[in-house]
């Protein structure tokens, strides 16, 4: 791999991290994936207004509070979103400091690979040598300096070395067999460094997951990606020739965006890109603890909020709770009330009541699942 790891590691802290984001030469622009469903977190995260969109840790919801991470590495004429034509009016509402150029519009749901193909393309067209940060609307990361402290470095290493992609990935806390995870050369590093990345491994089964985890050369695979984008483009073009014609002609003719987007191939760009380059040895990450999290259940924003509240009863709006434990309660307009229950979720909406036990919240897709797919309420 060569010089992967001869760049000094970036001074820590909360301010070394944002004076250094201001610093001349760190003009990364960031894209915030923005696309997603969310339907896990029903009845409050809907088709129509997903959970990114949603206040569900405090009074921004989880998209501004994206964008207020980016803020102090850049002014809102870097800060691009990439989303849904259904959501666009959305990602305007709530990020009303963004150059309406800077809303990026997929007319069909095709996966990350296309989606960021499209955002290096419009991109390049500004500058082919610009670098490219990508992030998710609707994760949770606790410490956010550390992130834009890794973001940073991961703006250096590309700068340094523009045939290089970057990936930050996330140190795990436990075998998760629900994450993608990547495995580096060597033990991971208590610091921010850049590490070779040796390959990506798919969602492993719970066994093995504790394994990567044991082992201390595995990172988790959060989707955190640094690159040039004339060198992902070139990517494309060698890994899938029909996508990046595709993308090429509607750079070329804006018009043809509805017409020719929904026939690229819907890949992630992990398997697309990143995967097969890390096997030419031109991959690194930046192993990072962000205190993170990706709210996919009710389950998981309970964790989060007791983790933050130091209660394990959490309660939004007017709630009266007695005797109870390990349950989240997220009101509505009327009183709740609850007496003597744990491990529960309740969740009240003008048109639909969840209730159902912590550990079985994911089950809310298959309520989902039985409402008409022309139901306003799913």
């Amino acid at each position: 791999m060569g010089a992967a790891g001869d760049l000094p590691v970036a001074p820590t802290g909360p301010d070394a991290a944002d004076q250094g984001a201001r610093a001349k030469g760190c003009a990364v622009h960031y894209l915030i994936m923005a696309g997603g469903s969310g339907t896990r977190l029903w009845p409050m995260s809907r088709r129509a207004e997903p959970k990114q969109f949603q206040p569900l840790l405090g009074e921004r919801s989880l998209i501004q509070e994206t964008y207020d991470r980016l803020r102090p590495l850049a002014e809102p004429d870097r800060i691009f979103v990439a989303t849904t034509r259904e959501l666009t009016g959305l990602c305007r509402e709530h990020l009303p400091e963004l150059p309406a150029g800077n809303i990026l519009v997929e007319p069909a749901a095709r996966n990350t690979g296309p989606a960021i193909g499209m955002a290096a393309a419009a991109l390049a067209r500004r500058d082919p040598e610009a670098v490219l940060a990508t992030v998710h609307a609707d994760h949770v990361i606790g410490r956010p300096e550390v992130f834009r402290q890794a973001l940073l470095l991961g703006g250096q290493e590309v700068t340094r070395h523009p045939e290089r992609l970057v990936t930050i990935g996330l140190r795990p806390t436990w075998g998760n067999p629900g994450f993608g995870y990547i495995r580096v050369g060597g033990s991971v590093p208590d610091e921010l460094a850049v590490l070779p990345v040796e390959r990506f491994v798919e969602k492993p089964d719970r066994d093995t997951a504790a394994r990567y985890v044991a082992a201390g050369c595995y990172l988790w695979n959060a989707g955190y990606f640094v690159f040039r984008v004339r060198t992902v483009l070139e990517g494309i073009a060698r890994y899938n020739p029909g996508m990046a014609a595709g993308l090429a002609q509607i750079e070329a003719d804006p018009a043809q965006l509805d017409r020719l987007y929904p026939t690229l191939d819907s890949v992630p760009v992990d398997t697309l890109l990143f995967e097969p380059e890390s096997l030419a040895g031109r991959v690194v990450t930046i192993p990072a603890a962000l205190e993170w999290d990706d709210l996919g259940s009710w389950k998981t924003l309970l964790d989060v909020l007791a983790a933050r509240s130091g209660s394990d009863v959490v309660t939004r709006g007017e709630v009266v709770a007695v005797d109870c434990r390990r349950t989240l309660v997220h009101g509505g307009s009327r009183l709740v009330a609850l007496v003597g229950v744990e491990d529960l979720v309740v969740v009240d909406t003008p048109d639909a009541l969840l209730i159902c036990r912590a550990e079985r919240s994911e089950g809310v897709r298959d309520v989902l699942a039985r409402l008409p797919a022309d139901d306003p309420r799913r």
